[in-house]
C-alpha cells in the first residue's frame, strides 16, 4: 500500500497544508497511519484517503460546514436527494442576496457617474433601508398579465407591418455581427468607437426620441451582464416565474420515468 506524506498530499490535491490540518483536526478525515519521532507527529494518507479529502473538498466548495461533512460522509444511508436540494436551495437565496448587492452597487454607480449624487454619500436609507427588497422591487415586470404583454409587444412592434419588422431584425443582426467582428479589437479604438456610434443612432431612430443618454444604456447593459437567467427571466415574467417553471419540470421527468 502506497502512503503519502502531508506535503505529498497537498502538492497532488493542489491544497494548502492548513486546509489539510483543518481537515484532520476537525475529525472529518483521518489520516491512514500516524509517525511519531520525538514530540513531532507525521500523517500519512493511502490513496483511499486522498479520494476522500478530495469529496471533502467537493462539498466545501457547495458550502457545507465540517460538522456537516463529517456526519453525513460517516453514515451508509444518508439521503442525498434531500440534502443536495437543501443545499442548492441554500446557495440560490445566497446568490439572489450577492446579485441584489450588486444590483444596488450597480445603482449607486449609476447615482455617480450621472451626477445624481454629486458630492453626497449614498447610504442605504436611499434603498428603503432594505437591500433586498428594493432589488425585487426594482427588477421585476410591473404587468405580468396576458394584456400587459401582449401591450408590451405592441409597444415593441409600434404597429410595424410584417416587412419593417423583418427589416428591423435584419439590421439588428447586421450591428450584432459588426461588434462580434470588432470584440478582439481595442474596445477604445475609433473603428470599435464608429460601430457603438452607429448602435446609438440606429436605438435613437427606432425609438422617435432625440437622443439616448449612454450611462442610461450602460447601466442597463452592467445589470443584465451581471445577472443569471432566473433573475432575467423573473424580471420580464414575473418574481418566481423559474421557480415554478422548474417545480412543474421536475414534476414531469420524474413522471416520465414512472411511464
Amino acid at each position: 500500500m502506497d502512503l503519502y506524506t502531508t506535503g505529498d498530499v497537498c502538492k497532488k490535491l493542489g491544497i494548502k497544508e492548513r486546509v489539510l490540518k483543518y481537515y484532520v483536526e476537525s475529525g472529518i478525515i483521518e489520516p491512514t497511519e500516524v509517525g511519531v519521532s520525538g514530540k513531532r507527529k507525521y500523517w500519512y494518507f493511502d490513496e483511499a484517503a486522498i479520494n476522500r479529502i478530495n469529496q471533502i473538498r467537493l462539498y466545501k466548495e457547495l458550502g457545507y460546514s465540517a460538522d456537516e461533512i463529517k456526519d453525513f460522509i460517516s453514515q451508509s444511508e444518508f439521503d442525498w436527494k434531500k440534502a443536495l436540494g437543501k443545499q442548492i436551495n441554500e446557495l440560490k437565496e445566497k446568490k439572489k442576496h450577492y446579485e441584489n448587492l450588486i444590483l444596488t452597487a450597480e445603482t449607486m454607480r449609476y447615482f455617480y457617474e450621472s451626477g445624481l449624487y454629486d458630492g453626497e454619500i449614498v447610504d442605504i436609507s436611499v434603498f428603503g433601508n432594505d437591500l433586498d427588497n428594493f432589488a425585487l422591487s426594482a427588477f421585476s415586470s410591473s404587468d405580468n398579465s396576458k394584456e400587459g404583454l401582449l401591450t408590451i409587444n405592441q409597444d415593441i412592434s409600434g404597429g410595424m407591418e410584417t416587412a419593417e419588422i423583418n427589416k428591423v431584425g435584419t439590421d439588428v443582426m447586421e450591428m450584432l455581427a459588426k461588434i462580434s467582428y470588432c470584440k478582439n479589437m481595442d474596445p477604445e479604438s475609433s473603428e470599435v468607437q464608429k460601430v457603438v456610434s452607429d448602435v446609438f443612432d440606429y436605438i435613437v431612430k427606432m425609438s422617435g426620441i432625440e437622443a439616448i443618454d449612454a450611462k442610461d444604456v450602460l447601466y442597463g447593459i452592467r445589470l443584465t451582464s451581471n445577472f443569471s437567467l432566473e433573475s432575467l427571466i423573473d424580471s420580464m415574467l414575473g418574481i418566481g416565474t423559474t421557480d415554478f417553471v422548474l417545480k412543474a419540470l421536475e414534476k414531469y421527468s420524474y413522471g416520465r420515468e414512472e411511464i
